[in-house]
């Protein structure tokens, strides 16, 4: 039940891709490895170009491309060729699996998990009067760009706490931030693991962030805190539920399989130096987290089973 907001989303954003698995299935030609990431300002492609930066001194190529977020990159990586990897969301991946059409099904099949990441934090930024979620019944919301990460994430919210607002918004992070101070919208979800570059510069007198304390939604998430002083406009500690981020890819074979073993190599060697150099979320990673049973890449497997 709570899941057909969002089946009726990735159906209408990824299926028309998948007639066919996409071509690139089982590339030879690989050269440059492709990272397809997420919106501008936003964690994951800082991440994705801490990984290229990561690779290019250990002499593989990671092309860093951006997204509307977790639908487009699962298309991307069985249709585009110049595309292999993707950052998405956990609970993304999870409804391929719950989605009972058989070719989300079929994709599924395919998805592998390169590593999981960190907790990606649900950022819910509205006008001083609205203190909870349940506040937004009957609000203008912005809910990400359509068939995002965040997108998704914010239809499940309102149908497991019942919220309805009186128009949802499909703005992506600068535009939805730019509706909010020009108000037109009364607030905007936005996933992103912490600190965002976009709220960055937040006017703390008209806006805040609201917490996601409510219990109902610890079964769908896992419960985490963006601590004070993350924005230099917030005040105190804000509770608020999170999602894994996953670098994924699919079973892709041969060149790809080493150059892609090679790149595990990498970052497993060298978290240290993402610590150090790279977004503050890689203090985060946990490599061995358990995904839910989420298959790995049999080519990064060995990754594991070396060290």
């Amino acid at each position: 039940m709570f899941f057909r907001c969002l089946k009726r989303n990735i159906i209408f954003f990824i299926v028309p891709f998948f007639i066919v698995i996409g071509p690139n299935l089982y590339a030879e030609d690989i050269g440059v490895i492709g990272l397809i990431t997420g919106t501008i300002g936003g964690t994951y492609i800082q991440i994705g170009e801490n990984i290229s930066q990561l690779a290019k001194q250990n002499n593989i190529q990671v092309n860093v491309y951006p997204s509307n977020g977790s639908l487009e990159n699962i298309a991307a990586v069985f249709e585009r060729d110049d595309v292999q990897m993707a950052l998405v969301q956990s609970d993304v991946l999870g409804y391929l699996r719950e989605s009972q059409n058989k070719k989300l099904e079929k994709i599924e099949e395919n998805i592998k998990m390169m590593f999981p990441l960190y907790n990606e934090e649900i950022h819910l930024l509205a006008r001083k009067e609205i203190t909870s979620i349940y506040d937004l019944n009957n609000k203008h919301v912005g809910v990400g760009g359509r068939g995002s990460g965040t997108n998704l994430t914010g239809d499940l919210l309102f149908e497991v706490t019942n919220v309805w607002p009186r128009k949802k918004y499909y703005l992506e992070g600068v535009s939805a931030l730019r509706a909010l101070e020009n108000n037109q919208i009364d607030a905007f979800i936005y996933v992103s693991g912490y600190p965002v570059e976009l709220l960055q510069n937040v006017d703390a007198s008209r806006f805040h962030l609201v917490p996601l304390g409510e219990a109902v939604l610890s079964e769908y998430y896992l419960s985490s805190e963006i601590p004070a002083g993350t924005y230099s406009w917030q005040e105190g500690v804000v509770k608020t539920v999170a999602v894994k981020a996953v670098l994924m890819s699919s079973g892709f074979k041969g060149k790809y399989c080493n150059v892609a073993r090679q790149l595990a190599n990498v970052i497993y060697s060298n978290m240290e130096w993402l610590y150090v150099h790279g977004h503050y979320k890689w203090h985060e990673v946990n490599l061995y987290y358990d995904l839910n049973k989420w298959d790995r890449y049999e080519c990064v497997a060995a990754t594991y089973d070396e060290k």
